[in-house]
C-alpha cells in the first residue's frame, strides 16, 4: 500500500504562532484517493533541516507533499533544502521568471530582485505552475518519493494540490490499491471517555479503525474503512456509523463536518419554529454562530446583547427585584432572560446566556467559569447550570454557546436534560 508523508515548512508553525491548516487538507485529499498519511512533519526555516527531513522522508513514503517556504524572503529557503536533498544546484527557469515579471506588469509594479528568487528550482524537477500567487511549485524525485513542493497560503496550496498534485498521484499509482472511506459522527453533551466505553468494541478493531477528538465541547466519532472498492469501504463504513449512532443516541447531532449550529438551524427550519437570543457574557456569539448557518434567516428573528443589569431589565422585561435578590448570574436571571426575549422577539423558542467568563469577576460563591443557560419553548422556560474549567475566557464563552444550541436541540426533540 502507497504511503505519504506531509511536510509543513516555517518558522511561524513551529512556533506556535500559527495553525496548520494545510496538512489536515492534504491529508483529507490524500485519503480519498487511496494514500493514507503516515506522518506530519513541521520544520522550521532553515536549508540544512529542509534537507535532512525531506532525505530522511524520502526514504520511507512513497510521496512527499511539503508546503511553505517558496516565498521571496531570504529565511524561504525549501527550495535549498530540496537541491540540498538531491545533490543538484538550482538553476533558474526563464519562462517562470516570465510569468512573474508579466504578474507584476499587470499591476503596474517593478519586480522586486527578490521575488527572481521564486524562479529558480533543484535541476531535474518540474515546474507546478501558480495561477493564483507569484510562487510556483514544483515536483521532484527525492530517493524513492515522489515529493511535491507547494506555496504556504493556503488558497493558493490548495488550488495547486488539487489542480496538479492529486491528479499526478492518481497517475502514478499501481492499478489495484485499496480504497478508503472516512465517516464522522459528532456529538455533544456526553463526556468522551463515556462514548469510549459505549464504543470500546469498534475503538478495539483494524478495519474500520475508529477513535475519538474533543475540541470546544464537540466530540468528533471517526471512522476509517478500508476495502477492495469503494463500494465495500463505503458499505463497512456505513454499517459502524450506524451502529455508533444508535449506540449513542440524541447525543449525535451531526456527521461529516456539519456544525452543531447549521444542525441546529436546519431542525429548527424543518420545525418551523422561530427563535431569538438574549446574551450577556458570550456578547452576541450565540446570534453569530447561527447565523453563519445558510437559511437560518427563515426562522432566527433578532439577538439581544444584554450585557448590563439595566439592559436585561429594560429590554427583556427581567424584574429588577430578580437581579437585586439572585444576582445577574443566577438561574432565576436566565429563566427571566429566556422569557423576556421571547415574549418580545415574538418567537416560540428564546435562548438566554448569563455567567462570568473571567478573568476577574468571580467570588467564592460564583466563581469564574459558572454559567446558567435559559430555554423558553412555547412558553415553559426552564434553565441549566454549568461550572466550565475558569482558564480560558474564550473557551468558556465558546462552550457555552455551544451548550446553549444543545440543550435548544434537545428541547426541541422532546428529550430535555436535567436542570
Amino acid at each position: 500500500m502507497s504511503r505519504a508523508i506531509v511536510l509543513s515548512i516555517g518558522d511561524e508553525l513551529v512556533g506556535g504562532l500559527y495553525p496548520d491548516l494545510n496538512a489536515p487538507r492534504i491529508a483529507r485529499g490524500l485519503l480519498e484517493i487511496g494514500v493514507p498519511v503516515d506522518r506530519f512533519l513541521a520544520i522550521a526555516d532553515d536549508a540544512s533541516a529542509v534537507s535532512e527531513a525531506l532525505r530522511e522522508a524520502g526514504a520511507r513514503a512513497d510521496f512527499l507533499v511539503a508546503s511553505g517556504g517558496l516565498g521571496p524572503t531570504l529565511d524561504d529557503v525549501t527550495r535549498d533544502g530540496a537541491a540540498s536533498a538531491v545533490g543538484e544546484p538550482l538553476e533558474l527557469d526563464p519562462t517562470q521568471l516570465r510569468a512573474i515579471e508579466e504578474r507584476f506588469a499587470r499591476r503596474g509594479l517593478p519586480v522586486p530582485e527578490s521575488n527572481r528568487r521564486q524562479a529558480l528550482f533543484p535541476r531535474g524537477s518540474a515546474v507546478l505552475a501558480n495561477p493564483w500567487g507569484t510562487a510556483p511549485g514544483f515536483r521532484l524525485r527525492i530517493g524513492r518519493s515522489l515529493a511535491f513542493f507547494l506555496p504556504g497560503p493556503p488558497r493558493e496550496m490548495e488550488a495547486m494540490f488539487e489542480a496538479a498534485v492529486l491528479p499526478a498521484i492518481r497517475e502514478a499509482l499501481p492499478p489495484r490499491r485499496d480504497s478508503f472511506v472516512r465517516r464522522r459522527l459528532h456529538a455533544f453533551g456526553v463526556m468522551e471517555a463515556v462514548i469510549g466505553e459505549r464504543i470500546a468494541d469498534w475503538m478495539s478493531g483494524e478495519n474500520p479503525k475508529v477513535g475519538t477528538t474533543v475540541r470546544k465541547g464537540e466530540i468528533t466519532v471517526s471512522i476509517l474503512a478500508r476495502g477492495p472498492d469503494d463500494t465495500q469501504a463505503r458499505a463497512l463504513a456505513d454499517r459502524a456509523a450506524e451502529d455508533i449512532r444508535g449506540r449513542l443516541g440524541e447525543a449525535v447531532f451531526g456527521e461529516d463536518g456539519t456544525p452543531l449550529a447549521q444542525a441546529f438551524g436546519r431542525l429548527l427550519i424543518e420545525k418551523g419554529i422561530t427563535l431569538a437570543t438574549a446574551e450577556s457574557c458570550t456578547g452576541g456569539l450565540l446570534a453569530k454562530s447561527l447565523t453563519d448557518s445558510p437559511g437560518i434567516s427563515a426562522v432566527f428573528r433578532e439577538g439581544f446583547v444584554v450585557y448590563s443589569n439595566e439592559a436585561k431589565i429594560e429590554r427583556l422585561g427581567v424584574p429588577p427585584e430578580t437581579i437585586e435578590t439572585h444576582g445577574a448570574v443566577s438561574r432565576e436571571t436566565a429563566l427571566a432572560m429566556a422569557e423576556g426575549v421571547a415574549r418580545a422577539a415574538r418567537v416560540r423558542l428564546g435562548l438566554s446566556v448569563t455567567g462570568i467568563a473571567g478573568p476577574e469577576g468571580g467570588t467564592p460563591a460564583k466563581p469564574v467559569g459558572l454559567v446558567f443557560l435559559g430555554v423558553c419553548f412555547d412558553g415553559k422556560a426552564r434553565a441549566w447550570r454549568r461550572q466550565y474549567p475558569p482558564s480560558d475566557r474564550r473557551l468558556i464563552r465558546e462552550i457555552a454557546a455551544r451548550e446553549s444550541l444543545n440543550l435548544a436541540r434537545l428541547v426541541l426533540l422532546g428529550r430535555p436534560r436535567e436542570e
